[in-house]
């Protein structure tokens, strides 16, 4: 196989006549060189490529597993986490919408001293109210439906 090769490489570029090239070419290459070479490499390729497919699917068989393990750890993990903020979140829920009904009833507190005050600081107190209401991305609530809840 390999003086085939280079008598191929001699029948291109050496520096004599073309006849001389087609014959050293033709000494060089053979039936064994031409058709036995090739077939008996093809045929122990085609015996050792299964058995080297086998052992390489043994080498990466370890790595594999410790990666599937690792990538469950950390799925477990984020599970994890994502149960413990939702339980914060649900304990916390409570407690913000007793904030938020506190402050409610505050204002409303609030509205009712300043309408006993003077109605004009009522009417600007609610103007206020709705002015800042308006870029708040809670939904509005307005001081006449508080002060109607808390009576």
């Amino acid at each position: 196989m390999l003086f085939s090769k280079v008598a191929q490489l001699l029948l291109l570029f050496a520096d004599q006549n073309l006849s001389d090239r087609i014959s050293a070419f033709d000494e060089s290459v053979d039936t064994a060189n031409l058709v036995y070479g090739p077939v008996s490499i093809g045929i122990v390729l085609a015996i050792a490529l299964p058995w080297i497919r086998l052992a390489g699917a043994f080498i990466a068989e370890r790595p594999t597993a410790l990666l599937r393990q690792k990538q469950q750890l950390n799925a477990q993990k984020e599970r994890i986490s994502r149960i413990e903020l939702d339980t914060e979140e649900a304990l916390a829920k409570p407690s913000l919408l007793e904030a938020e009904e506190q402050a409610k009833i505050d204002a409303a507190s609030r509205f009712e001293e300043a309408k006993q005050v003077g109605p004009e600081i009522a009417d600007e107190l609610q103007t206020n109210r709705a002015a800042s209401e308006d870029f708040s991305d809670h939904p509005k609530v307005t001081v006449d439906s508080i002060a109607l809840n808390t009576m």
